[in-house]
């Protein structure tokens, strides 16, 4: 694979994610969250540039922070956003953590 298109495939595991976060809010299957997890790998490995890790970890840490929340609540409106937002929390969450230890290796490697 070229590394043109390895870019390509971080954004197309995302909108996967999304989708996959989507359907399981109305096919809920327990193995959701693990190919979700496995998708947020490959979303934190592929798709975020160096120049953007700031912003994705700054985004990421409120987005997980309010997740819980926003569940509680949406569910309240309509169950299936709550669960929306649990299994898309649970892409994030990984794809966040790869991030966080590329930033710490890179911060470690340049000292």
């Amino acid at each position: 694979m070229s590394k043109n298109t390895m870019p390509m495939v971080g954004v197309y595991a995302f909108i996967l994610g999304l989708i996959v976060s989507i359907i399981g809010a109305f096919y809920y299957q327990t193995w959701m969250p693990l190919l979700l997890g496995l998708i947020g790998l490959v979303v934190g490995l592929l798709n975020v540039s160096d120049k953007e890790v700031n912003s994705f970890l700054i985004a990421t840490v409120a987005f997980l922070l309010s997740v819980t929340s926003l569940s509680v609540v949406y569910a309240s409106i309509f169950p299936q956003l709550g669960v929306i937002f649990s299994l898309f929390g649970a892409m994030v969450a990984p794809a966040a953590a790869i991030v966080a230890l590329k930033a710490i290796y890179a911060l470690a490697r340049d000292q």
